[in-house]
């Protein structure tokens, strides 16, 4: 290679060495800063470095590349060995950390995530590239104490001065920053008129919620500090999952009308105090930062957040089997701007949570989010059957000792046990970040098919065709088809004879099994929904033989063969009927499937021999007060030859009776019955 031609003039080599020396200081700075937002952990400090490293980066991109691109055109072609391999190698390094910085920046700006290639190309090109660039920049210093004071090698200490400013400036500048940034408090005191719990552990009782780092001073969480369900979804990034969470259970869990009438219930025969062991649970927000007494009735209202915000479920540090809100809650570090309103504010925010995702991801990421005994801080109502709690002896709703005691859960088999994520959340296709094109769903269906439409809840239409379909066991899950089973939730086998005499008393069996749900059938508050078999048997004419369990009306389960739901009662023996869990000690009747479990039930009936006589009353043309009794014989050409007999399992989230009672009015809420499952046989008849 030939040396390239260029000026000596003692102008140039100054010139051109203060535009290598600032290029080279800038670089320096990139290469320090990007390692440092790193190694370090999340901080102010770190956050600021980010947008430091960023705007350095973008300014100096454009002069940087045209300034390598000179360097390299006036390199000295007659060097050779170690020095020009070093030469070789920095460029294409120094190309792909510059380009794969543009693309996180840009990702980060104005996407929904920056890609794992991406980081991983930035991260891995700059470490090269940091090593090329000392074994580059070493040997200079190193030779300015060379014996021939050439022009250049006068003014290289001022040069090296000017660089270190170059670097340093925008060092400081992050340290200025970060030192007159002013968080937020997470935490505040709790109003003047809050009354502790009797006998109640900590601030919150009678629920077991904790809430971790707060103080005596501050005990109480500052909702401010929690961001909004809505923030997650509208930022772009967790669109998909937040349109799932927003018509279900969880999403309108602090608005749902039974809970808020039960609530406002309970308050008014206990005090507002009382109503944190239900918040814990429905509303965790509004009780951590102490709403959930004095002043929070107001007009039989009481205040609320926004129910089992994302938030509030994916901030928990750890929780314990013990149920009622047992779980601790860790504000999360906010990232910069979290609070703030402004467009720039808002935009740097999602910047640095897209560009700077890793504590994001530990935060709202954690391991615990997997397991059952996640679900059991609040899918179990009282520590255990028959321990005494401030609520009575009697335990209500227990998801997780059932699924415990059920066949889906094998201790010595962790690989064949399903856990209540697998079922309940279920993976679907998704472009959200991280997520590896699917996450676990958020629509967490069970049996909430009637309040999202009746609260009016975006997709609630949707939510409720689809929990339909859930209950009937319609869904499938590919990735347990393995284990899991298929068909409907609880199965229903008719065993009767292919055949009987006419006039025969025929001995009918039904067979339940609890064939898919994880724990026991139904599950839930029992004393508000009811499930029943309705059987039904019709001949061949087309006449009803035997109706028992008729759907219609408002108790069509008294006459049914199998009726799962529970009736509660009070310490005085009186009945539990408006969900007044804080009276019940016991219950007249509870009754439900546990998982893997059969129930039969015979139900013997005659088979019909002849058309038998119908009595009818009619008032005779003398007037009231005389009736006779007409005796029609009904003869049928056409014989009985044949019986079916169908059976259906019935199920209704809430009965009409308990929202009568509830609600004090006509609730003007259609809670539908729903057949899960049915079945047919028919039963042949041989002739008189």
């Amino acid at each position: 290679m030939n040396r390239e031609t260029r000026d000596e003039s003692p102008q140039a080599p100054d010139i051109w060495s203060l535009m290598t020396w600032v290029g080279t200081a800038v670089l320096a700075y990139l290469i320090l800063s990007g390692a440092l937002i790193y190694w370090i952990d999340f901080s102010v400090y770190a956050q600021y470095s980010v947008i430091m490293h960023t705007a350095v980066g973008a300014v100096a991109l454009a002069p940087t590349c045209w300034l390598i691109w000179k360097h390299w055109r006036r390199r000295d072609g007659t060097i050779d060995g170690a020095p020009a391999t070093i030469a070789r190698l920095s460029l294409p390094l120094l190309v792909l950390v510059l380009a794969s910085g543009a693309v996180i920046t840009l990702q980060a700006a104005f996407g929904t995530y920056v890609s794992a290639f991406a980081l991983f190309t930035h991260q891995a090109t700059a470490a090269l590239f940091a090593l090329v660039f000392l074994a580059h920049i070493v040997p200079v210093l190193l030779r300015f104490t060379g014996p021939n004071p050439t022009p250049r090698r006068i003014a290289r200490p001022r040069f090296v001065l000017i660089g270190l400013l170059v670097s340093v400036a925008p060092v400081a500048a992050t340290h200025w920053l970060s030192a007159n940034d002013k968080p937020s408090p997470s935490f505040r005191a709790l109003p003047d008129d809050y009354v502790l719990s009797n006998d109640a552990d900590g601030p919150f009782g009678p629920s077991r919620a904790q809430l971790a780092g707060a103080t005596a001073g501050a005990p109480a969480l500052d909702p401010a500090a929690v961001p909004e369900s809505a923030t997650c979804g509208n930022a772009g990034c967790h669109s998909a999952i937040f349109d799932e969470w927003l018509p279900s259970a969880h999403g309108y869990a602090a608005r749902d009308t039974l809970f808020v009438s039960v609530q406002e219930l309970l308050a008014e025969h206990q005090g507002a105090a009382e109503t944190r062991l239900c918040a814990g649970c429905h509303d965790p927000i509004a009780l951590l930062s102490g709403t959930r007494d004095g002043a929070s009735i107001a007009g039989d209202r009481l205040v609320v957040h926004e129910g089992v915000s994302c938030v509030s479920c994916h901030a928990i540090s750890s929780t314990d089997t013990l149920g009622n809100g047992s779980y601790t809650f860790e504000v999360p570090d906010e990232y910069l701007y979290a609070r703030a309103t402004g467009k720039l504010e808002s935009f740097l925010h999602g910047f640095l949570v897209r560009s700077y995702p890793w504590n994001h991801r530990a935060t709202y990421g954690r391991d615990i989010l997997g397991s059952s005994e996640y679900c059991a801080s609040c899918h179990k109502q009282t520590p255990a059957p028959g321990d005494s709690t401030g609520i009575g002896i009697a335990q209500e709703q227990n998801e997780y000792d059932s699924w415990r005691n059920g066949h889906w859960y094998n201790e010595d088999d962790p690989d064949a046990t399903l856990h209540c994520q697998d079922c309940h959340m279920p993976l679907v296709a998704s472009d959200e970040p991280a997520t590896g094109g699917s996450h676990r769903s958020h629509r967490y269906l069970g049996s909430n098919m009637y309040m999202p439409v009746a609260l009016g809840v975006p997709g609630g239409s949707e939510q409720a065709a689809l929990t339909a379909s859930w209950l009937r066991g319609e869904i499938s899950i590919p990735e347990i088809a393995d284990r899991w089973a298929d068909g409907p939730v609880v199965t229903i086998d008719i065993v009767a004879p292919e055949q009987v005499d006419a006039g025969e008393l025929i001995n009918l069996t039904l067979v339940l099994h609890n064939n898919k749900t994880g724990h026991d059938f139904p599950a839930g508050p029992l004393d508000i929904l009811a499930s029943w078999v309705e059987l039904e048997v019709v001949d061949n004419l087309g006449r009803t033989v035997l109706h028992l369990g008729s759907p219609d009306g408002d108790a069509p389960t008294v006459d049914a063969p199998i009726v799962y739901k529970a009736d509660w009662y009070d310490k005085r023996g009186l009945p539990v009927d408006r969900h007044e869990i804080w009276d019940a000690v016991g219950s007249s009747f509870k009754h439900a499937l546990q998982s893997g479990d059969a129930e039969i039930v015979d139900i013997p009936f005659r088979c019909p021999a002849v058309a038998r006589p119908r009595i009818s009353d009619s008032v005779s043309e003398q007037g009231p007060g005389e009736r006779k009794s007409d005796v029609v014989m009904s003869i049928d050409n056409d014989a009985v030859t044949a019986l079916t007999v169908t059976a259906r399992l019935i199920y209704r989230k809430v009965t009409p009776e308990f929202l009568k009672r509830t609600l004090e009015v006509d609730p003007g809420i259609d809670v539908p019955t729903l057949v899960l499952s049915e079945s047919m046989h028919t039963i042949r008849v041989n002739a008189d």
